[in-house]
């Protein structure tokens, strides 16, 4: 076992590592001092923060990040920027008749779109992940 921050990782024969919670608790048993152990697989735990988290940076239709995101990532590539003397570049898209769309065709068709346009971004913009946001 080894520890980080306050939780535990129990490592398997295989090489996979278990986050757990241990506590400890003293016991008599038969007139002896004895320490009782409870462990808990945090996995589970782990696995709701992870989808709470992805679920409060990014938009639930097309997986891109949510505009709050976006001004963090923003906020720290500014300020790396400034740091390495480098250049930050700030593209913005508008979907000409978007309105358009959804009024004639539904909602449906404009999710359709707005999807598209996301995965079109991920596939044109490789090497940029993260930086797509939908506003």
């Amino acid at each position: 076992m080894s520890q980080n921050g306050s939780h535990l990782k129990l490592h398997r024969r295989d090489g996979v590592q278990i986050p757990i919670d241990v506590a400890l608790n003293p016991c008599t048993i038969d007139d002896r001092l004895c320490v009782l152990a409870f462990v808990r697989d945090l996995r589970p735990l782990k696995n709701l923060e992870e989808r709470v988290n992805y679920q409060a940076t990014h938009d639930t239709l097309t997986g891109l990040h949510n505009r709050w995101q976006f001004s963090q990532d923003l906020n720290q590539a500014l300020a790396d920027s400034a740091l390495t003397s480098t250049l930050t570049a700030v593209i913005m898209l508008d979907l000409d008749n978007f309105k358009t769309i959804n009024d004639s065709h539904g909602h449906n068709a404009g999710d359709q779109v707005l999807i598209s346009v996301a995965n079109r971004l991920r596939l044109e913009l490789p090497r940029a992940p993260g930086w797509h946001a939908r506003g």
